[in-house]
C-alpha cells in the first residue's frame, strides 16, 4: 500500500466501526479487517460495515444469520456442537485465536485469522470476532511455494542431465574404442548407428 493509503486506513476503519453499537467498538488499529458480534448460540447480533462489504450482506441480513451459515466446518462435524465447544473455550480463557474461512453471499470462500473475545458489560456477555482477511498473504505464500518448486525441479533436471551426459560420454568413448578394433563392415555400421544415437542424445541434454 502507498503511504497515503496507509494513512487513510485508520480513518476508514473508524468509519466502518461506527456501525457497531458503542459497547462493542474497539480502536481501529485493534479491529482487524472486519468485526462480527454474536451471542453464545452463534447468532449474529451486529457487524461493522467492513463485514457487510466483504461478505456481501447488509447489516440487517447478517443479523438474520448464525456463524455456521458463514463459516463452514469440516464434513461430518456437527456445526453447533463445534461452535459450543469453541465458545466454551472463549468463556474460560477470555479469547481464542485461530485460522478459518468464511463464505460470502455468492458462496465463495476466503481465508481469515480470527480472534474471539468475550465482551461483558451488557445484559449478557457476547462474542466479538475480530477477523483479518488472509487472501493476499495466502496467495503470496502460494506463489512463493510455486517458485520454490520450479527452482527445485530445475536443479533436479540439471542434475539428471549432467549424470546422463556423463553416461553418454562413457558410452561414446567405448564405442570409439570398439570402432578402432572392428573391421567387419556390418558390425561397424551397427556401431556407427549406435554412436550417432549417443551423439544425438548428448546434444539433446
Amino acid at each position: 500500500l502507498s503511504y497515503s493509503a496507509l494513512a487513510a486506513r485508520p480513518r476508514q476503519r473508524e468509519r466502518e466501526l461506527a456501525q457497531l453499537a458503542p459497547a462493542w467498538r474497539l480502536p481501529p488499529d485493534l479491529a482487524g479487517d472486519f468485526v462480527l458480534i454474536t451471542n453464545f448460540d452463534g447468532h449474529v447480533l451486529d457487524a461493522d460495515a467492513a463485514a457487510c462489504h466483504l461478505l456481501g450482506y447488509s447489516r440487517e441480513e447478517l443479523c438474520q444469520l448464525s456463524i455456521p451459515d458463514i463459516s463452514p466446518v469440516p464434513y461430518g462435524v456437527e456445526p453447533y456442537q463445534a461452535l459450543r465447544q469453541l465458545y466454551e473455550r472463549v468463556r474460560q480463557s477470555k479469547f481464542v485465536s485461530f485460522e478459518s474461512s468464511v463464505r460470502r453471499r455468492d458462496d465463495t470462500l476466503f481465508p481469515i485469522r480470527v480472534q474471539l473475545e468475550m465482551v461483558e458489560g451488557g445484559p449478557e456477555p457476547v462474542i466479538r470476532a475480530i477477523c483479518w482477511d488472509l487472501t493476499e498473504r495466502k496467495e503470496a505464500h502460494s506463489r512463493l511455494l510455486h517458485t520454490e518448486r520450479l527452482r527445485i525441479l530445475g536443479q533436479m533436471a540439471s542434475g539428471v542431465a549432467h549424470d546422463l551426459n556423463n553416461t553418454l560420454q562413457h558410452v561414446l568413448g567405448n564405442l570409439q574404442l570398439l570402432l578402432t578394433q572392428i573391421e567387419h563392415p556390418g558390425h561397424r555400421a551397427l556401431l556407427e548407428r549406435i554412436q550417432q544415437a549417443a551423439i544425438d542424445g548428448a546434444a539433446t541434454v
